[in-house]
């Protein structure tokens, strides 16, 4: 049960995260940086359109390393690449670089990782710890919006993507970091499926 809350929780700060925020914190943002919300929109698009390569990436990387190191990096660029939102001043090409360093470290606030996770720990109870786990992305956008709004009153646009990348830095790469593993034979099973691939390709 710990292992489905702890996926759960990292899934409060995931892929929906950046969304809600350009909608809940998007228009005192182009207000005080003097956009027009298509720049907005356009962020937006770059950042979605580079979360589905990276959750491939992440799928391969996962393959070869397992779950914990990769998912954990991009966790950490996840979080500091919404942080980075936050000190933004009034250029374009700067949003649109980060919007799309957010979108290709998006895979790990994608549930793929914690899918296969969970699938290598659960037989009998499998499907409710994935309906567990995919709850965590609709209580995002049940949560999200109230705290973004919460902190938007508090201390302005910058204040909010400041501390939600900290939250999204230090909750899901916490989980990958120190959480996150496979079972002992699943990790032997990689490892020999990649030396025995390695073995095949050296004897071409």
């Amino acid at each position: 049960m710990a292992l489905r809350r702890h996926r759960f929780i990292t899934l409060v700060f995931g892929t929906t995260t950046v969304n809600v925020l350009f909608n809940v914190l998007g228009a005192a943002m182009v207000k005080e940086l003097g956009w027009e919300r298509s720049i907005l929109s356009n962020g937006l698009s770059i950042q979605i359109g580079l979360a589905g390569i990276s959750v491939i990436i992440l799928g391969f990387l996962t393959d070869r390393w397992g779950p914990r190191i990769p998912a954990a990096l991009m966790a950490l660029i996840f979080g500091l690449g919404i942080l980075a939102l936050g000190t933004l001043q009034d250029t374009e090409v700067a949003f649109y670089l980060i919007c799309a360093l957010i979108g290709f470290a998006s895979g790990s606030a994608n549930p793929v990782v914690h899918a296969g996770v969970l699938s290598a720990w659960f037989s009998d109870k499998r499907g409710i710890a994935l309906g567990i786990l995919m709850a965590g992305l609709g209580t995002c956008g049940f949560v999200m919006p109230f705290l973004a709004n919460s902190l938007l009153s508090i201390g302005g646009w910058r204040l909010s993507f400041i501390i939600i990348g900290l939250l999204c830095v230090i909750i899901p790469g916490s989980v990958y970091a120190f959480v996150t593993r496979m079972p002992a034979a699943h990790d032997a099973e990689r490892v020999k499926a990649r030396q025995e691939g390695r073995t095949a390709a050296e004897s071409l």
